[in-house]
């Protein structure tokens, strides 16, 4: 066995845990700076405001949580949510 083929898990479990610790962290910012949050996505004109952040705050979380699951998947569905048109 080659020894890149033998930390090849040990560096995908340590890129997954990199991964899910940013979306935390941006998580957890905005949970606890909620009204900043809000702020901001009324600055860029976003409509209902509040439901629009507190989806922010979700698919963050959802992200973290489901980086174990299945990455091809998951980057798709980012994809989609950060790259919508607007109105």
């Amino acid at each position: 066995m080659a020894v890149s083929e033998k930390f090849k898990n040990e560096a995908i479990l340590v890129s997954r845990i990199l991964i899910i610790s940013l979306f935390v962290m941006f998580r957890w910012k905005k949970m606890i700076g909620f009204s900043g949050a809000v702020g901001y996505t009324t600055s860029v004109g976003t409509p209902i405001p509040e439901f629009s952040a507190l989806i922010a705050v979700f698919m963050e979380l959802f992200v973290a949580i489901a980086v174990r699951v299945d990455t091809r998947a998951l980057a798709l569905l980012v994809m989609v949510y950060t790259n919508r048109r607007k109105g």
